[in-house]
């Protein structure tokens, strides 16, 4: 049996592997990649802008965030001395942004390194929904260590690229890579679809999960557990946790003119989604007609890795939009994007007279940010939010990132007024 390095997504994948007959090291990496400012690996801030961002967020105080971080790198640091180092993924936001990441880690290493493994998978033979790999039982992930493939250079390059790309200040380098996958990474296009979803849409100025929010609650108020698990359920791949989720609520109870009614005390705000009902407020309404934009109302103080929107004033047509046209909506007018097979804006609004902050400035640029996700140093039980709760929503999901067309893609930069 080969000296392995397993790592892994989180401390219930890690425990529950540890209690197999499978030898080797487990290490544990789960940074929330897929919320706030990235930095190049090999830049010494790197570790320091995101234990200040997560710090920020919630999670722990800032020494505790560092050592953590700094354990995780530790961990893969001891590559070199094993004879294998495999990588245990799944196929959703979170994961995949965390395997290109280990990709571009493994690029900038000496050659002579052990061999490179990978195990990710989308689904699992008698779990529906398969959300990750935390629903899997002891013997079944066992199971899956012999169909570990190896990474090819080519994979390994891919992942360097996708890495570099999220780390631009503009997403048009992302988008290109979304769209020339390989085989070896069958799971990163979607993934990347879905992180794009989450910048402000053209016509309302909301996320896709803001809308998701707005929209569950159209027919009354719901407890925050319960629109948390309502809203996973529209999702392709689950990847955010209750801590991100939450922070979602809050932008949208803050502001001038806020769009939910939420408890916004400090006992309301753990990773249990505690809390009176949320409730939405009249503006929700104006905001998903297209009659108001949320960033306009509020503004927006937001990284996307290397992409710093901020700003409040957004002039029409600014920005990115990458629209998906189902070959079902096709001679159809626009259609509902809670249908299935219809046709949901992804767009990214450039507010007027801001600019894009470049990466390398993350450590410095992103003191106002808070934002959180519980798949963070401070892992949520489980990793994986539950789903068998009844919803008070009966529309089917979003429509698969496979049942849509081809994107079209403009860039126009907004100017001052």
């Amino acid at each position: 049996m080969p000296r392995c390095l397993h790592v892994l997504n989180g401390d219930v994948v890690a425990d529950r592997l540890a209690a197999t007959n499978l030898g080797g090291t487990r290490a544990v990496w789960a940074d929330p990649l897929c919320e706030g400012p990235l930095v190049p690996l090999t830049q010494p801030g790197f570790r320091e802008a995101r234990a200040g961002y997560l710090a920020r967020a919630g999670f722990a105080a800032l020494t505790e965030t560092e050592a953590r971080l700094a354990a995780w790198d530790a961990a893969l640091e001891a590559a070199a001395a094993h004879d294998e180092v495999v990588l245990w993924f799944e196929h959703d936001l979170f994961d995949q942004l965390l395997l290109v990441r280990h990709l571009a880690w493994w690029a900038a290493l000496p050659p002579d390194l052990p061999q490179l493994s990978l195990i990710c998978i989308g689904e699992f033979p008698g779990i529906d929904p398969f959300h990750g790999l935390g629903q899997l039982a002891p013997d079944d992930l066992l199971g899956l260590f012999p169909n570990r493939v190896p990474v090819s250079p080519e994979v390994v390059a891919q992942g360097a690229r996708t890495w570099q790309a999220l780390l631009a200040s503009h997403p048009l380098d992302l988008e290109h890579v979304r769209h020339h996958p390989l085989p070896g990474l069958r799971y990163l296009s979607a993934a990347l679809r879905r992180y794009l979803e989450e910048y402000p849409a053209l016509r309302t100025g909301l996320s896709r999960t803001e809308a998701m929010i707005l929209e569950e609650l159209a027919h009354g108020p719901l407890h925050p557990a319960a629109l948390f698990r309502a809203v996973q359920r529209r999702e392709e791949a689950v990847f955010m946790g209750d801590r991100s989720f939450r922070h979602r609520l809050e932008g949208l109870a803050r502001g001038p003119e806020p769009l939910l009614d939420l408890d916004l005390s400090p006992a309301a705000a753990g990773p249990a989604l505690e809390g009176a009902p949320v409730r939405r407020r009249p503006a929700a309404e104006r905001v998903l007609a297209g009659r108001d934009d949320w960033v306009t109302l509020a503004g927006i103080d937001r990284w996307f890795g290397g992409v710093h929107l901020e700003g409040r004033r957004v002039r029409p047509g600014a920005g990115i939009r990458s629209t998906g046209v189902s070959p079902m909506s096709r001679g159809r007018r626009a259609l509902n994007p809670r249908r299935r097979g219809a046709t949901f804006p992804v767009t990214l609004l450039l507010p007027q007279g801001s600019t894009w902050a470049s990466s390398s400035s993350a450590g410095s640029c992103c003191s106002s940010l808070s934002s959180s996700c519980s798949r963070g140093p401070a892992p949520a039980a489980g990793r994986t939010p539950g789903c068998s709760a009844p919803s008070r929503c009966s529309s089917p999901r979003f429509p698969s990132s496979s049942s849509w067309g081809r994107w079209s893609l403009w860039w126009s930069r907004a100017r001052s007024a």
